[in-house]
């Protein structure tokens, strides 16, 4: 079953996707950048949460905002990848 985010937004295709990633993928790529410092290993968070958007489509941001899902699990990826100093 398809669900829809708060904000009508839905993954059902990868064109889907693509929207989510032109909406929001600047600014996941910003969180990821404030809390990385490395332009590369952000871009790759990015990637990976984009991925995980879709691979979780079918329940992806049930009762949250697209926005608020991509935020969220950016940070928390970001985090994980950061390097122990």
């Amino acid at each position: 079953m398809l669900r829809h985010t708060t904000d009508g937004n839905k993954i059902s295709t990868s064109d889907d996707v693509g929207r989510l990633y032109d909406m929001y993928g600047a600014l996941c790529y910003r969180v990821a950048l404030g809390i990385l410092e490395e332009p590369e290993v952000a871009s790759e968070v990015v990637r990976e949460v984009f991925v995980a958007a879709w691979h979780a489509r079918a329940t992806f941001g049930e009762g949250r905002s697209a926005a608020n899902s991509l935020l969220s699990l950016t940070y928390r990826r970001a985090l994980e990848a950061r390097t122990p100093v």
